[in-house]
């Protein structure tokens, strides 16, 4: 998280959050979290001159680059002698989240960011906000994926037609596989409901939440499709305020939903749908808050679950055991 206009350097020497991110024996694609980059790269970022200066020091072994006073997003890779991409990270631009502590059905507390992963605003924002991806929607992901997708209309982005293994999902960064199952072979430890792995898109001390963290959005604590069983102040408008603690209101957009043409992709805005991954996985599908609207009438807040392969939007959480070690 980039808060401040400045020059600043990071460590590009360890992928994600170092030998603590890697689960022995459920093939993820390294044992080793240290990498020797030959170069850096800028391969997008919303809006423009966002991030400028970037440069690479072998003698440090870190990535440095100035961001402006502007908000947004922006990704950065790290590249081998051959070209390559071996690792990539995503600056984001944008004032501090502030954290929210959810009071689930069962009494459990999880601290929680008050905006969606790559948002810039925890507020819904003027009438076409929809529009303006970075402001309160954010970015997207596919489940178990780090890198999110720029959906910049002027973008050189991608769909493939093929799975990916982990190892291709890390040199193809921007590239989406259209598979309701992106990943070949599936692997449901690239995400954890405890360990932070290496392969989670959430900001240092901070990971993707379990399911948990919104059964309170609930009366019962379970799917609903009555107005009265949700817990939110006022009614649906492009999302819910959702109550997370009983009585304080968090903003949840309606999310975007993909669609591809010619082999671009591209989104468009669905203002009745929001979809939410947890890093909670099970023998096919993963985890997900869904709330869905059509009239007052027919609505629904869901804990459900969704194939890996559509990018959907993430809600970070305090990562305890980042808090512990420090």
């Amino acid at each position: 998280i980039v808060s401040e206009g400045g020059a600043y350097k990071f460590d590009a020497s360890v992928i994600g959050n170092g030998k603590a991110g890697i689960i022995e024996g459920v093939s993820f694609h390294t044992t080793d979290p240290s990498i020797t980059p030959n170069s850096a790269e800028l391969l997008w970022e919303s809006p423009s001159r966002l991030i400028t200066g970037l440069g690479y020091n072998s003698e440090e072994k870190t990535i440095s680059f100035i961001a402006s006073m502007l908000e947004g997003n922006a990704l950065i890779a790290a590249k081998d002698e051959n070209g390559d991409i071996i690792w990539s990270w995503h600056i984001w631009c944008t004032d501090r989240p502030a954290e929210q502590t959810y009071i689930n059905y069962s009494d459990q507390t999880f601290s929680v960011q008050d905006r969606n992963l790559g948002a810039t605003s925890a507020e819904k924002g003027k009438e076409d906000w929809y529009s303006r991806v970075d402001e309160s929607i954010g970015l997207h992901y596919q489940w178990g994926r780090k890198d999110p997708f720029n959906y910049n209309p002027n973008s050189e982005e991608r769909t493939l037609s093929w799975k990916l293994s982990i190892e291709e999902s890390i040199k193809n960064p921007t590239r989406v596989s259209t598979n309701d199952q992106w990943m070949d072979p599936t692997n449901f430890a690239l995400w954890t409901d405890s360990l932070k792995t290496i392969y989670d898109p959430c900001p240092v001390g901070y990971k993707v939440p379990p399911k948990e963290v919104w059964t309170g959005f609930t009366s019962t604590g379970m799917s609903v499709s009555k107005k009265e069983e949700i817990n939110a102040s006022g009614d649906y408008d492009c999302g819910w305020n959702f109550l997370y603690d009983g009585k304080n209101t968090t903003w949840y957009p309606a999310t975007l939903r993909a669609n591809c043409w010619n082999g671009v992709y591209e989104q468009y805005p669905n203002q009745q749908v929001g979809t939410y991954w947890s890093s909670s996985a099970n023998s096919w599908n993963a985890y997900t808050l869904l709330f869905s609207y059509e009239s007052d009438y027919n609505l629904s807040v869901n804990f459900t679950t969704q194939g890996f392969g559509e990018p959907l939007s993430v809600r970070c959480m305090v990562d305890m055991d980042y808090i512990d070690a420090a």
